[in-house]
């Protein structure tokens, strides 16, 4: 039988790992599918964050002084772990995300569907 249960921080580096060796990103994650007590996989039912900032009115030092941890105070007052945050491959803001310390995990494109 596989089970669903939610994610904890410590299993996260786990689980990131596990995917990769299955060439797999991670996005999102807040649920394991475990199996016999192993992680099989994760389910992401998550909010995020994704911005958009007007690039001639707000400049990057704005945008990570008060936009970002506008983000990560509302993520936090939801209940939330962890600060997911949609960054494109092409943002201004990219280049900058690991060192203002966002981890990296992967590319993914995102689909939607209408309920």
């Amino acid at each position: 039988m596989i089970t669903l249960a939610p994610l904890s921080a410590a299993e996260l580096p786990e689980l990131v790992e596990l995917a990769a060796r299955d060439n797999h990103p991670v996005c999102l994650p807040t649920h394991t599918f475990k199996k016999d007590g192993r992680i099989v996989g994760y389910y992401s039912i998550a909010a995020c964050t994704h911005a958009w900032i007007d690039t001639k009115n707000v400049g990057s030092i704005d945008t990570f002084k008060y936009v970002f941890p506008a983000g990560r105070n509302v993520m936090r007052a939801l209940g939330h772990k962890i600060h997911w945050h949609l960054c494109g491959e092409d943002s201004n803001l990219e280049p900058y995300m690991e060192r203002l310390g966002y981890d990296r995990v992967g590319k993914s494109i995102v689909f939607s569907q209408k309920l």
